[in-house]
């Protein structure tokens, strides 16, 4: 492939612009933030599923609750009934006797039910103790959460905004280096996961340790400069630039 010395140039800002930008990238994708809403989530989740069930049970006790407040309510009336038809004397000494039993039996009965109401009383109330005070826990963890979040955005909205100018950056030099160049350079980038272009100066290479063999230097030696030279061992572009 030929491409001018400018063109070919133009891929080394390019590189610098990408690797600039994966750079951010990481740095968005790593930030301690995303750990921490993950397991904020995970507990907030956890105090959902405990509520959720919490109420179930509540929802059961109040079931039963309402079945005693109906039995106390019957009991009650036909204590009121029998005691008026034995202030009333209404009926023989057999009955009499008979209504004071039953009102004994019932008066028994309901001193037993009210003491399971007010246990069950007391259970509802330490079961809607318990309910809010894990719905506050919840609710604690949305506001971190929701302060965490903010957090989290600001810094991508930063990591964003500095990216933007590398993105312009590398769009420019695109246009200078074309089309063709440019799809061989990103074909390469991707095929070594992130380097598609480095600089040649002299017979090193910038900021790597890299030696030639004698066979490939004489053919970097005698290429052309208009020439795309492309490591044989490597795959990059090979930018040469002056000393």
């Amino acid at each position: 492939m030929k491409a001018s010395a400018k063109q070919q140039q133009a891929l080394l800002v390019m590189q610098k612009c990408d690797t600039a930008l994966a750079r951010l990238t990481y740095d968005a994708q790593h930030l301690p933030e995303h750990e921490q809403l993950r397991e904020l989530k995970q507990a907030r989740e956890v105090k959902t599923r405990e509520i959720a069930s919490l109420q179930a049970n509540l929802s059961d006790y109040r079931r039963e609750a309402s079945k005693v407040a109906n039995d106390v309510e019957r009991m009650q009336a036909r204590i009121e009934v029998l005691n008026q038809r034995l202030d009333a004397s209404a009926g023989s000494p057999k009955e009499l006797a008979n209504m004071q039993e039953e009102l004994d039996n019932v008066t028994a009965r309901l001193d037993l039910v009210m003491e399971k109401q007010w246990e069950g009383d007391d259970e509802l109330k330490k079961q809607q103790a318990q309910i809010d005070s894990i719905r506050t826990e919840s609710e604690n963890l949305s506001q971190q959460i929701n302060e965490l979040t903010a957090k989290r955005d600001a810094q991508i909205a930063d990591l964003q905004s500095q990216a933007q100018p590398l993105i312009d950056e590398r769009k420019a030099h695109m246009v200078i280096a074309g089309p063709e160049l440019t799809r061989e350079y990103d074909a390469i980038r991707k095929s070594t996961g992130g380097i598609g272009a480095v600089a040649l100066r002299g017979r090193s290479i910038d900021g790597m340790s890299v030696q030639f063999t004698p066979a490939e230097w004489d053919r970097i030696r005698k290429a052309p400069s208009d020439e795309v030279l492309v490591s044989e061992d490597h795959e990059w572009i090979m930018v040469r630039v002056d000393d």
